[in-house]
């Protein structure tokens, strides 16, 4: 079985719905099937190519693009994808607001090749809400058709899922959950030293919520609790100005470290120094640094708009706390002060993660999902 994924960028710079793809790859190469991945390069850097070119199954196809940002045109993968998607037997495109996915849907619609979508978040309604004129022109004009014409969407959460049964039939919505590939270094959190070290691990970007994070550092502060804070991850220099403006009115700067992206080891080294990780994001379709944080026995503090908010709680490596609150937020860092809780919490993360989120199980969740899609297809073939 031949595989197409598409997507827009490799740079592992762009977050979650890169790290996953990848991930979702090796996993499939692991059951053997074979996976092309066709995408634009945005010229960034920290290119996550490198993570597959080795891999066993795995093909890039890279294309140059015109442009920044979502909006950006490749006519050279256009015309690949016109002349290729037929050879496949199902094509997985990731997003929705981008050439890339677009191009890709219509060829597959035009030469009956089977679509899954996966939307990675983007037709929540929190990040539906922003922009909203430009995005209701282009859902209507485009997104719509890809969510009927798709086999099926791929959701990595029930969270995801029913955000999704708002504007398509629920029966074509698959939850297939994301998986990390190895347990990082174990984390010191249940080390009693002071001061508390916080973990910020994500994408800078006003929808996380660092804040309302950094709001809550301050009032640990007044309450005579020490504690640092830790940010890696990268973002638009803007926004990052203005964080750095909000610590200064609240006198934080001895104690906010931003370290940029990371990744591999360095990113595991950071993880293994601190206490407790922390994600109060106003919305997250799954959260993929949540599980690597609680593989590697880190303790985790999120948002009760964060995917897996649920699983924080029913497995007991972390707590849960309302969005965009930060006297909240406080309360639930200064009760993990205590080094006991954390053990607890640091135990239960990474048994929790090889239950529920290992490489194997996604593996085979999709490739059962791509047989099941590819044999409904050739079924049809033989009725008509």
């Amino acid at each position: 079985m031949r595989i197409l994924h598409v997507i827009r960028s490799l740079d592992l710079r762009v977050g979650g719905p890169t790290q996953a793809l990848i991930l979702m790859a090796l996993a499939l190469s692991r059951e053997g099937v074979e996976v092309d991945v066709a995408y634009t390069r945005t010229g960034v850097g920290a290119d996550g190519g490198s993570l597959l070119a080795c891999a066993e199954g795995v093909r890039l196809f890279g294309f140059a693009n015109v442009g920044g940002g979502r909006w950006s045109f490749s006519r050279p993968l256009g015309c690949w994808l016109s002349s290729h998607v037929g050879t496949y037997d199902l094509v997985h495109v990731h997003g929705v607001w981008t050439f890339p996915p677009l191009m890709a849907a219509r060829y597959a619609r035009k030469m009956a090749v089977p679509l899954v979508l996966r939307p990675a978040g983007t037709l929540d309604i929190y990040p539906m809400s922003q922009k909203l004129w430009r995005k209701k022109i282009y859902y209507h004009w485009a997104v719509k058709n890809m969510l009927t014409q798709s086999a099926a969407i791929h959701a990595t959460s029930s969270s995801e899922a029913r955000q999704l049964g708002r504007l398509t039939s629920s029966h074509s919505i698959r939850v297939i959950p994301l998986a990390v590939n190895a347990m990082p270094t174990q984390s010191s959190g249940f080390i009693p030293d002071e001061p508390l070290r916080l973990l910020f691990l994500s994408r800078i970007h006003p929808k996380k919520g660092l804040p309302v994070l950094i709001q809550a550092l301050a009032r640990l502060h007044e309450r005579g609790i020490a504690a640092t804070l830790a940010v890696a991850g990268d973002g638009e220099a803007d926004y990052l100005q203005f964080l750095h403006r909000h610590i200064a009115k609240l006198r934080l700067e001895l104690w906010i470290t931003f370290h940029g992206f990371l990744q591999g080891e360095e990113k595991n080294r950071l993880m293994a120094a601190s206490h407790l990780f922390v994600l109060p994001s106003h919305q997250e379709n799954f959260g993929l640094a949540v599980v690597e944080a609680m593989a590697a026995g880190l303790p985790v503090v999120v948002s009760d708009q964060v995917a897996l908010a649920e699983d924080v709680e029913l497995s007991g490596a972390g707590l849960v706390v309302p969005v965009d609150q930060p006297e909240s937020l406080a309360g639930a860092l200064g009760v993990l002060t205590d080094p006991a809780r954390r053990r607890i919490m640091a135990q239960k993360g990474p048994l929790w993660v090889q239950e529920k989120f290992s490489m194997a199980a996604m593996g085979r969740s999709l490739s059962a999902l791509y047989h099941e899609l590819v044999q409904n297809k050739n079924a049809a073939k033989i009725m008509i």
